[in-house]
């Protein structure tokens, strides 16, 4: 890598307009033409048959559908993430459409006055307030390689399905760059510091450096520019982003620039074991106690702005995600908190802490009297928990509704972007609102996978609940998706379905599983929760179904990936058939397999 100064890229004036660092709001206007767009892209043949009207000034969060005297559909709305939701509520209500991550059901052979009538108007409100997506590993199992094309289709996605605090944190490599050499450093003290495309998620984290790497200034620029993009047209739908917050990572240099110990130091992770060679885990971090820690992390926030243009105020920091504190003590604790909250606050007055809740299921025995000290310090207006896996392993009852504070009840649903077919159903259904009853803190529903592309049908499930104010039976929830997703009513294709939700869609552990065809060969590896025999059936009904739905590509994407189900669960029997032999010192019968 040269070490050369990058060339600033020129942001549009009205992008980096603003008061101070307030949020300079989106116009409805902008909103209204991003969402007229978005109804041009999904369904051209419709483009004329749907108004989207947004008032200046709406309270509360909500959607309305009308149909007018010429048949035209009018959508009215509080932001554009409402007026997406309301387009979708009608394509999969009204028209049996959908789009999906892994094809769309679009059949737009449609006249306007072929549109189904309205009896009455719809009107629906926003239940929970946020709805929050992305895990920061899937930036390197399934996003890392998007380019813009990709990323509008996914945004579009996420505002049909009602999503308005999603995570964004593409190209901020440049700005990271840009901060530290305001430190003193030059792009040569950063080689060994950001980690390879696909490996970025990790080191982000704070679990590795370097791996993969070096970047090279080209990539760090493109995927900056591709980032901005990201982000304003994320904010032109209503969305509010959530970027990145600084979290004590820094080069190598910083120790030589800064030698005193109590700025910079040496940490390790809970990765070490993975690596032979040390420099890759043997991190500098800035202590969260000290003056330079508050410098760097305003700094950072100070040229989100600069480059990126106003935001909502939501950055993400994790300081001890699979890592531990300096200084178990809680004391410390409310140290560390206190100068997070003061670094962003120097950036963005307005800032608010956006916190994964995974850093209290690994490392630190977290005790309540820590859990006080490093949660109960943050004002409750100041900071969001993520729950990341809700429906597995929810931290909100050993932390006690993470002290009262708002969080989010996340699905995370796959490590590793595994593509087991798995889930909790009903878990996923009822549990968000059993929370709202109860009277926890919870603000909203969020998905989280660490990979996309795998069981779209129990994200779509929670996607809904934006929009729901009580559950309804899951059996009756799939017929109607089914409906969505395939265009047509097929009863071969329910009963499928139904045998999935009570078999893989049933899974009663805590930890997810993975298929064990592509996990590391040994021999302790445990049957899979649910009965082959059923599932084999709904692989069956399916086939059935092609005579009725074989021209739409969901179907066939699901026919696909409940036939790879059906294959890793046979794999599943023949290894533990030979492992029986293997124990029986029967070898004909183990060669067999």
């Amino acid at each position: 890598m040269k070490t050369v100064v990058f060339t600033l890229i020129v942001v549009p004036a009205l992008l980096l307009l603003s008061n101070g660092c307030s949020a300079q709001q989106v116009s409805s206007s902008v909103m209204e033409h991003t969402v007229q767009s978005m109804i041009g892209r999904i369904t051209p043949d419709l483009r004329g048959t749907f108004v989207v009207e947004i008032p200046e000034i709406v309270e509360p969060d909500y959607f309305r559908l009308e149909q007018s005297e010429e048949k035209k559909i009018r959508i009215t709305a509080s932001n554009g993430v409402s007026a997406a939701s309301g387009y979708f509520y009608y394509l999969r209500e009204y028209l049996n459409m959908t789009t999906s991550w892994t094809g769309h059901n679009l059949e737009t052979a449609i006249r306007v006055e072929d549109l189904p009538e309205l009896d009455e108007p719809i009107h629906r409100d926003r239940f929970f307030k946020w709805s929050y997506n992305f895990n920061p590993t899937a930036a390197g199992y399934s996003t890392v390689w998007w380019d813009w094309s990709q990323w509008e289709e996914h945004i579009d996605y996420l505002a049909m399905r009602g999503v308005n605090m999603p995570l964004m944190l593409v190209g901020q490599e440049y700005v990271w760059a840009h901060t530290f050499m305001e430190f003193g450093l030059t792009l040569k003290d950063m080689e060994y510091f950001f980690a390879g495309p696909a490996f970025l998620p990790w080191q982000r984290m704070g679990n590795f450096k370097g791996w993969g790497g070096p970047l090279t200034t080209k990539w760090m620029t493109e995927q900056y520019e591709l980032g901005r993009k990201i982000f304003h047209r994320m904010r032109a739908f209503g969305m509010k982003p959530v970027l990145p917050g600084f979290s004590g990572r820094v080069p190598t240099k910083f120790e030589e620039l800064y030698p005193d110990p109590d700025d910079v130091a040496v940490t390790d992770t809970f990765w070490n074991s993975y690596f032979s060679n040390p420099n890759y885990t043997h991190i500098r971090t800035v202590h969260p106690t000290s003056q330079l820690f508050i410098d760097v992390g305003a700094a950072f926030v100070s040229n989100l702005i600069k480059f990126f243009g106003p935001n909502d105020h939501l950055y993400n920091v994790d300081l001890y995600n699979e890592n531990e504190p300096r200084i178990k003590e809680a004391y410390y604790m409310k140290a560390v908190s206190e100068a997070v909250l003061t670094s962003m606050d120097r950036g963005d007055p307005d800032a608010i802490w956006v916190m994964q809740g995974w850093t209290f299921f690994l490392g630190l025995a977290w005790t309540q009297e820590l859990l006080d000290a490093h949660l109960g310090t943050i004002p409750d207006h100041k900071l969001i928990v993520l729950d990341l896996s809700g429906e597995t392993m929810p931290q909100w009852p050993k932390t006690g509704d993470f002290k009262k504070k708002p969080f989010i009840w996340c699905q995370l649903l796959n490590f590793g972007g595994n593509h087991l077919i798995t889930g909790r159903i009903e878990t996923v259904m009822y549990e968000p609102y059993r929370l709202v009853a109860d009277g926890h803190s919870i603000a909203g529903i969020g998905a989280a996978p660490e990979g996309l592309y795998t069981n779209e049908v129990m994200f779509d499930l929670l996607f809904e609940h934006a929009w729901r104010s009580e559950p309804i039976s899951t059996r009756l929830w799939m017929s109607k998706h089914l409906q969505g997703r395939y265009g047509n009513v097929d009863q071969n294709a329910e009963r499928a379905w139904l045998i999935i939700s009570e078999t893989a869609y049933n899974y009663p552990a805590v930890f997810l599983p993975k298929a064990k065809i592509v996990q590391r060969p040994n021999l302790w590896l445990f049957p899979t929760y649910y009965d082959y025999c059923p599932f084999i059936e709904a692989w069956e009904n399916l086939l059935l179904a092609g005579d009725n739905l074989g021209r739409v590509p969901t179907y066939h994407h699901d026919l696909v990936d409940v036939t790879r189900q059906v294959l890793s669960n046979l794999f599943d029997n023949w290894f533990f058939e030979a492992r029986a032999a293997y124990y029986d010192r029967d070898g004909c019968v183990f060669q067999t397999y």
